[in-house]
């Protein structure tokens, strides 16, 4: 029987596993559209004006004992939540490091002792998984590659590019406490460092 209950995304995030996307799902397809409607809800819901509703998002704990959880619907907004969480830890970097590596924890695995990337939180459909993962790295140059381990990923870096410059561009515009203000109230709580 499924149980559904609802939790936000810093709740989602907190559970410090990996997120797989399996290769049934649909290719990441989000467009300008569904990113600028998602980032002004996101907004408005920072403001205080409304809870925020991202609909559902099912997963498959059932191999929650491997390390990860199946995600069998909702790819498209989560996959879509990571790209923003790089778009905040790229504007961070320039604003607070401190805030750069705690959102970079939402991100991926972090080694405690070295604080090197051990890889993403997010296993991402394959028809991006590449760009994705170089991108999810805590030492990405900022430049989307056009390849990877030598492999031409093209079509990868066009499916992610739209969405990635469209959040990057909302979120260069965020001085520091607006950047706080949208990663506390719905992401995660990165600490002051005024």
């Amino acid at each position: 029987m499924i149980a559904p209950s609802p939790t936000t995304i810093g709740e989602l995030l907190a559970l410090q596993t990996r997120f797989e996307v399996p290769k049934f799902q649909r290719p990441y397809a989000w467009t300008a559209t569904e990113v600028e409607e998602f980032l002004d809800d996101l907004e408005v819901e920072s403001r205080g004006k409304r809870g925020l509703f991202l609909g559902s998002i099912l997963l498959d704990v059932s191999v929650l004992s491997d390390g990860k959880i199946v995600i069998v619907d909702g790819q498209q907004r989560l996959t879509s939540i990571f790209l923003l969480l790089i778009a905040c830890r790229e504007r961070a970097k320039a604003l607070v490091p401190d805030i750069a590596h705690e959102t970079q924890r939402q991100i991926g695995f972090i080694d405690p002792v070295t604080a090197e990337s051990l890889g993403p939180r997010l296993l991402a459909s394959e028809t991006i998984r590449d760009v994705f993962d170089t991108m999810a790295n805590s030492k990405w140059d900022g430049v989307i590659p056009l390849k990877a381990e030598g492999r031409p990923v093209k079509r990868q870096a066009n499916r992610v590019r739209k969405v990635f410059d469209h959040f990057t561009k909302r979120v260069q515009a965020m001085e520091l406490d607006g950047l706080q203000g949208l990663l506390a109230r719905n992401i995660c709580r990165p600490g002051s460092s005024s």
